[in-house]
C-alpha cells in the first residue's frame, strides 16, 4: 500500500489538533474574565498562526477597555541577523555592560502582522539566569505591565519567572501515571485496526515500563 505526501501532510494535521483546540480555549477563557484583570498574563505568545485563532484572538483585544495584556514565552528561538540566539545575544549584552535586572529590552521586532502589541526581551531578576520573551498590548503601558511582573518572580522555584505561570503549568500538567491510564482507556475502546496502527509504534513503551 503506497502513501502519498498529502496523507503525511493530514496526519501531521492531525497530530497538531489538540494544541491547536487548546489555543482556541484559551482565547475564549481570556475573553470571558479579561474584565476583572487589570493585567491578564498568558502563558505564551499573543501570535496568531490559524486564520480562526486570529479571529478568537481579535474579539479578545476588541473588547479592552483599560486592561492590558501579556503573552510571556517559556522559550524563544529568535535569531540574530548572523544566526546567534537573540534572547542570549541580549543577555549577553545586559552583562556586559553591567546592567542590573529587572529590565526590559525593546524595540525587538516591529511590524510583524501576527501579533497585536510589541515585543520585548525581559529580566525579572538580578539573580535569575533567564531573559524571556514577553509581548504587551497595548505597548504603550508596557512598564506597568512588565513592572507588576517583577512582584511576582521571586519564587526560588524558578527564580526570574513569574510565579502565577508556575502555578499554572503545575495544575495544568497531568502526571506520566494519569497520562497512561488515559492511553490505555483509549486503547481499550478502540477498534482493531486502530489498536494495529498503536502497536506498530507503541513497543518501546511497554518495553520500558517492565521492571
Amino acid at each position: 500500500m503506497k502513501i502519498g505526501v498529502e496523507e503525511i501532510d493530514e496526519r501531521e494535521k492531525i497530530k497538531g489538533i489538540g494544541a491547536y483546540v487548546r489555543r482556541m480555549g484559551e482565547w475564549l477563557l481570556m475573553r470571558r474574565i479579561v474584565d476583572k484583570c487589570d493585567v491578564l498574563v498568558r502563558d505564551g505568545s499573543l501570535q496568531t498562526g490559524e486564520k480562526r485563532e486570529y479571529e478568537y484572538s481579535s474579539k479578545l483585544f476588541e473588547s479592552l477597555s483599560s486592561q492590558i495584556l501579556v503573552g510571556f514565552s517559556k522559550t524563544c528561538s529568535l535569531l540574530t541577523t548572523k544566526g546567534y540566539s537573540l534572547v542570549a545575544a541580549i543577555h549577553h549584552l545586559s552583562l556586559k555592560n553591567n546592567i542590573k535586572a529587572p529590565w526590559y529590552y525593546n524595540p525587538v521586532a516591529r511590524n510583524i502582522s501576527t501579533i497585536k502589541g510589541d515585543m520585548f526581551m525581559v529580566k525579572l531578576h538580578p539573580f535569575s539566569e533567564y531573559v524571556f520573551r514577553a509581548e504587551v498590548y497595548p505597548e504603550q503601558r508596557a512598564e506597568i505591565a512588565l513592572g507588576s511582573l517583577v512582584l511576582y518572580s521571586n519564587d526560588p522555584t524558578f527564580i526570574g519567572y513569574p510565579y502565577g505561570l508556575i502555578d499554572a503549568d503545575v495544575n495544568a500538567r497531568i502526571s506520566d501515571e494519569e497520562a497512561k491510564i488515559y492511553r490505555t482507556m483509549v486503547y481499550n475502546s478502540a477498534d482493531e485496526f486502530s489498536r494495529m496502527e498503536a502497536n506498530a509504534i507503541n513497543a518501546h513503551d511497554i518495553i520500558s515500563g517492565v521492571r
